[in-house]
This record gives C-alpha cells, structure tokens and sequence, in this order.
C-alpha cells in the first residue's frame, strides 16, 4: 500500500487518504465502514473504472485461518453470475491488507428506503424482495450461505432515468455449506441481530433456511416499516428471535392481513418450518398481498412458476385467493375489520391439517405444531447467547457502500413514517407498476417485555385456510403502467398463470415461450418449443403444466406439447389434428380440449396419459374454447362457420349452436358465469349471450380485427385486442358500452392477473408487452 509520493505504509488503516494505492486501486474517497472493514470509492487504474474497493479494518498477523476463510470465500462469492448479485471484480492481499473490488453501485440501500419512506407499498416491496429471493436461490444452489441479509445490504442502484435495479451485496463473507469447518470457528459470529435466526444465535451449522429467515425479517421491515423485533439490547434482542413472533402486520396495517401467515412461517423458530427456497417464500407473499392462493411447496427443481391449488368444490369464478397461514377465526389475531374471510372447506397451501390458532402477539403461536429443534434446557442457550454477545463485541456485519450523505448506522429502533410517502418507481423499469398506495401507519413494534425463564418457544403452525379475497375493482379507463416489455419477437399470446406470478408468452417465429415474472415485469425464462412455433398456451388449475398448441405454416406439424412450469422442460407431445389453435383446461384439470381448426374437431386430451381420447365433431374451423367457471359447459368459437357452439362437458355433446357475427375469434366466459361474450374478427364487434337461455343480450362495435377478448378480474369490463386498428377496446360489461380506446402496437391478445390489477397486451410486430394498469 502506498501514498502518491509517499512510501509505503504497511498495517491496516483507520482511514485511506485519497490517492492512496491499494494494490492497483487508488482510493478516491471513504464511502462507509462497519465493524470489520471500510469501504471506498476507487479506481482501477488498470482498467480505468470505478469500485468499491472494501479493505479489511481487522489485522491479526497471525490470523491465517480468517485471511484464509476470507480469500477463499470471496473467490467462491466471486463466481456467482446472477443479475441481482453485486459482482466481485477482485479478492486479493497486498502490503498485509485483504481487500475485495467489486462492481461499484451508485444509488442507495433498503435500509435508507424505509428510514426515508417507512413502510412500503406491497408491489414495492415484492419487486425489490424477488430479485433478492433469486439471488439467494442460486447462491444456495452452488452451496453458499449469505448469513448477513439484511436491508443495509440490499442495493438499489440508480440508473440515470429514475429508475432502479436491485442487488444484494456482502456476499464476500458467505460460507461454503458443506466445507471448511474450521475456517468458521467460535468468535466469527457473523451476522446483524436484527434479522439473525434462531440457529445461527444457538451456533448451530447454518444452511440457507437461516438466509431465509433474515429475509423473512427483511419482508417484514419492509412492510411494517420496523424489523420484527426492536430492544434495547442485544440479549433481549437475540432472545425474542429464539423465543417470540413479531407483532401481526395487520394491527397497524390491517390491508396486509393475508400477509401475516407467510411471514410468521418465514421466521418459524425451526427450520424445518420455513419455505425452502426465496421463490416459494415471495410467491406465496405475492399470491397474498394481490389475493390469489399460492401453490403447495415445490419439489427438488428450483420452481420457475407454480400454481394455484384448486379450491374444493364447484361454481365461483376462481380459485379462492390466499396465502396460507393461521387461523382466522374470530378470536384469532389475524381476524378484524379489513381481514379477508375464512374458507375452512378450502385447502391450505402448506398442508391438509386443520386450522391451528395464529401466533399471539409475542409469545409462542398455539394449536398444533412441531417443536422446533431447540435445545431441551436453557443452559446451552444461555451459554450461546453469551458466545454470541461477545462475539458481536469482537466483530460485526459490514455494510457495503453506496453514495449517499449519510453513513449507515448501526441497527437501531426504525423511524416512524412520514404522513406522506413518496413511493418510488418499480425497479429497473420492470417492477409491478402502480398498485396500491394505501397510506399506512407506523407499525406498532414497541418491545415486549423479555420473559426471564422458559426454553425458547414452538415453531408456528404448519397448515393453514384459504382465505378469499375480491379482486381490485376494475376502471373505465385503464392507463398504460410504464414503458412496454421487451419479451421477444412475434409475440403472439399471452397466458397468465392461475397464481398470477408469472405470464408465459408464445413466440411464434422464435419458437420459444417467454416466461415473465409478473412481480418484478422481468424475462426470467425462455423455454424453446424444438417442434414447431408455439401459438396458444393454457395452465392446468394447479399451474404444474403448461399446454402449447404448435402448427407450421403448410400444418405439417400439429402438436401440443406439455411443459413442466416448475423446470421449464418440455415434458412430451401430443399429436392432434390439423391446425391446433385456443386450447383450456377443465376446471377440474382432468382433460384439455383442443379446437383444431382445418379439422372442424376438438380433440380431448387426458391429463393422466397424455393422449387424445376424443375427437368431437363440431362445426367448421373451430378457433377458441371457454369452459363456464362451474366446469360444467364449454363454448366454442366457430371462426367461419359464424356460430358459438355450446357443449356439455360431461357428456361431451353439442347441446345448441348461437349465431354470432362474422368469423367468431375469441369467446370469454365472466367470472360469475352468468355471460359468455364473443368477439368477432371481421365484423368488428362483440356479442353479449346469456348462459341461462343462450340468447343474445346485444352487440356493440369495437376496433378494427379484435382477435381476443378478456374479463377484468371483478367482471365489470372487458377488454379486445384490435390488431388491425392497434386499440385496446374497454367496455363495461353491464352497460355493454365502451368507456376507453387505448392505443397499442399490433395488440394480439390481453392476459389480466387474477387480482385485477394488471393486464398485460402482447404487441406482435413491436415484440413487446403493454402493461395496463386496470385499478384506480
């Protein structure tokens, strides 16, 4: 280490002058520090561009062990290629100093967010808490544990036009999972109190569920706007992580009720308890804070998208919304004005046992549950505590820098909110745009007084209700949330999946289908379609399985193929009749029924074997089928034949065809069931039939060429995509009105998200998607 124009200065530094050489960095200014290191802003001068170079402050010359754990675990860190991670230029040693030069990221950090905003709006949250879920996926993939996630350590990068991207920092002291035992010795407690698990305090061996529990602690803050816990010391502050549950978000936010139970089983005491990957910890917090019911735990492939699990039953329009969770029952913490009713007869998401109580306020959370695996007697805790307190004396969590004017600060009690918050644009453009903004008050997290005696308390429970919740009330006049997504060219369709998490697209040209992650409107998959071009797309109730219907120009190929949504894999494919075009599922998910148009046919394929079992005569150039919410009638769009064909699911025979205008395309059926509507292609308009008569309610004109037609969510509105004039018609569906004509490229189809929020508008020639934002 030298000085311009001095010598060099060996030993490690209280603080780098500017133009201090540190290797082949020159420090240019002191950008933050922690317990263990500093952090500055530097120059490679090698390759002239900026880092963060972060310099060691700890010197043990006989430390080999940490200079060691160091050196090798940044290495490891440095290996990681993920988006959403702060990349790792450099790990060395000069002049006795062990340093890391990583990327250097302009903007600020989640902790300053709250403390400047408080608590967050849910879409906010979930598009900065996703790419953090990911990254830590992967890192937990290659055997690497964080160990100190935290909001200090998860950056939001300006990008220059307002927008933001999101990383998570501090990977250079992660530790191998299953190796160097002796590199993470006692007295290398790493890790902040505030969002510490349970083992971690206990000394236990750490994997990535103790990730996964400061990241629970980190959703929490930011919602809450104060981490789960707040003391006044570190011991009563290591205690509650062992022993208590945070305060319900909804006592001081009641909108985010539905949240509670996914929270609290991503702080459960044991383990075992949590979610076992970031994925399925923000898909389920998605599927809450928008109201649709998260799918039953993933197996072994880390999932890319998973499904709702059917409710229990018939009739409705959906799948009954909801995350799982303790009880809501009337004396439970959960229940109260603003809470979502209780559904006992739907199945949990985590399970099939009954509803246990919720967690109180701050103690142990009754009903059934597993022990979590704490030791039998106070004494080996105590004497972890202690270990822990003196460890976090001798070395603490570094923060890794960003520009700001204010140092990071230690982990203290959070700010309560301002009366107004500014809530910033979604991340790197692609965040959920808009939502809710539903003012909150500052979370109530007073502490709780610390109970002097007891073992530390039960996991909380395992299973929970569905709970439903209303889709947000659709608007006359949507508005276009951003600017378009680029997904690829030739986007044909768009399919949202039954949690709404993620919108499969089909690429015609390309031969591919697009994933979009709907929580951070970001492109996280692309699944290659080898047979031919994909041209519509359908989800089992469950959302496991993908359906893809796939001809070529001269119809030589004629195929669905099936998709497992969990690996993106093509899982096999089914030859059916010619040009297969708008295929469903039965609400049950026993069959998918595929209109094959030069066929005048719909061929009926069973989920269980994957082989058609039916061909169904029906009337000439069959294009889409819709099946009534109760499972029980489908209808058939009969593209030049001018009729709706109307079908009895379970005896499979056409019951009646109703005259439509010229060259039927699309056919939806409202949520409530009580309406199907048709667009037609070339007459250019909309009919309106009542399901309990079959007759036709009336016609209304829309753009030019509409080749689909989608409900809102509530069913107050539809929405056609006019390809020929490049509108979106809005019309309301009592009135049979249209109320807006919003300009889009090239639209071909709408996918709207079961909670109403979004739709989203595949532009063909443009290769992109318009995002609408349909709520107020």
């Amino acid at each position: 280490m030298t000085q311009e124009g001095g010598d060099a200065t060996p030993g490690p530094p209280h603080h780098l002058p500017a133009g201090t050489m540190v290797g082949s960095y020159r420090v240019e200014s002191l950008l933050d520090r922690g317990g263990m290191a500093y952090v500055y802003e530097a120059t490679d001068v090698r390759l002239d561009r900026r880092v963060a170079l972060k310099i060691l402050a700890w010197h043990d010359p006989d430390g080999s062990d940490f200079r060691e754990r160091f050196l090798r675990e940044s290495r490891f860190a440095a290996s990681l290629d993920h988006p959403n991670i702060v990349p790792i230029y450099e790990a060395g040693e000069t002049d006795g100093l062990l340093y890391i030069a990583m990327r250097f990221v302009r903007g600020t950090n989640l902790s300053r967010l709250i403390r400047r905003d408080g608590p967050l709006d849910p879409q906010r949250a979930l598009a900065i808490l996703a790419p953090v879920a990911d990254a830590l996926d992967l890192a937990h993939a290659a055997g690497l544990v964080h160990r100190d996630v935290k909001p200090a350590n998860i950056l939001l990068a300006d990008s220059g036009d307002g927008r933001q991207h999101v990383y998570l920092s501090d990977f250079g002291l992660t530790k191998r999972a299953a190796a160097m035992s002796r590199l993470t010795e006692a007295g290398s407690f790493i890790g902040t109190m505030a969002y510490v698990s349970p083992e971690q305090i206990r000394g236990e061996p750490l994997d990535a569920r103790s990730d996964l529990y400061a990241l629970g602690c980190v959703a929490y803050e930011c919602l809450a706007g104060a981490p789960p816990f707040v003391r006044d010391d570190q011991a009563a502050l290591m205690w509650a992580h062992l022993s208590q549950y945070p305060a319900p978000l909804a006592e001081s936010r009641r909108e985010l009720a539905a949240a509670d139970p996914v929270i609290m089983k991503a702080v459960a005491k044991d383990p075992a308890d949590r979610f076992a990957t970031g994925r399925e910890f923000t898909t389920a917090l998605a599927a809450a804070l928008t109201g649709v019911a998260p799918a039953a735990p993933p197996g072994d492939d880390l999932p890319t998208t998973v499904g709702v699990r059917p409710a229990t039953g018939t009739g409705g329009s959906a799948p009954s919304a909801a995350p799982s969770g303790p009880s809501a029952s009337p004396s439970g913490p959960f229940t109260g004005p603003g809470s979502a009713p209780h559904h006992p007869s739907s199945p949990s998401a985590f399970g099939n046992a009954g509803p246990p109580a919720g967690p109180p306020r701050s103690g142990p959370p009754s009903g059934s549950h597993r022990r979590p695996s704490a030791p039998s007697n106070r004494k080996p805790v105590i004497i972890a505590l202690v270990a822990a307190v003196l460890a976090v004396a001798t070395i603490t969590g570094v923060t890794w820098a960003v520009r700001s004017n204010s140092q990071v600060q230690g982990q203290a009690q959070a700010q309560p909110p301002s009366a107004e918050h500014s809530h910033e644009a979604a991340l790197d453009g692609t965040g959920s745009p808009g939502g809710s903004s539903a003012s909150a008050a500052p979370a109530n997290v007073s502490p709780s007084p610390v109970e002097s005696a007891g073992p530390p308390s039960t996991a909380p429970p395992e299973t929970a209700p569905t709970v439903a919740v209303a889709p947000a009330p659709a608007v006359a006049i949507p508005s276009i949330a951003g600017d378009p997504i680029a997904v690829g060219a030739t986007p044909g369709y768009v399919a949202i999946t039954p949690d709404g998490r993620f919108a499969y697209i089909a690429n015609r040209a390309a031969k591919v289908v697009t994933v979009l992650d709907t929580t951070i409107n970001k492109v996280t998959a692309t699944i290659p379609i080898d047979a031919g071009p994909p041209q519509f797309i359908a989800f089992s109730p469950d959302g496991s399985r993908a359906y893809v219907s796939v001809y070529n120009d001269d119809k030589t190929i004629n195929l669905v193929v099936v998709i497992n949504t969990r690996t993106t894999k093509a899982l096999t494919e089914v030859p059916v009749e010619k040009k297969p075009y708008a295929l469903a599922v039965t609400p049950d998910g026993t069959s998918v029924w595929v209109p094959s148009h030069d066929a005048g046919a719909l061929d009926i394929i069973d989920v269980a074997t994957d082989t058609v079992v039916q061909t169904l005569p029906v009337a000439k150039n069959p294009h889409w089928v819709a099946f009534s919410p109760d499972g029980r009638t489908a209808y058939l769009a009969n593209h030049e034949s001018n009729v709706l064909s109307v079908i009895d699911v379970a005896s499979r025979a056409v019951l009646t065809t109703i005259p439509v205008g010229t060259s039927p395309h699309s056919v939806a059926v409202s949520p409530d069931g009580t309406q199907v509507v048709v667009v037609c292609f070339d007459s250019n308009d909309v009919y309106f039939i009542d399901t309990a008569t079959d007759q036709v309610l009336g016609t209304i004109p829309v753009g030019t060429n509409p080749q689909d037609i989608s409900y809102s969510a509530d069913g107050q509105y539809l929405y056609t995509a006019n390809v020929q004039s490049n509108t979106v018609s809005v019309i309301d569906a009592a009135t049979r009105q249209v109320t807006a004509t919003i300009p889009v490229d090239s639209p071909t189809s709408i996918g709207v998200l079961p909670n109403g929020r979004f739709a989203y508008v595949t532009n063909l020639n443009a290769g992109t998607l318009t995002v609408l934002n349909t709520t107020s």
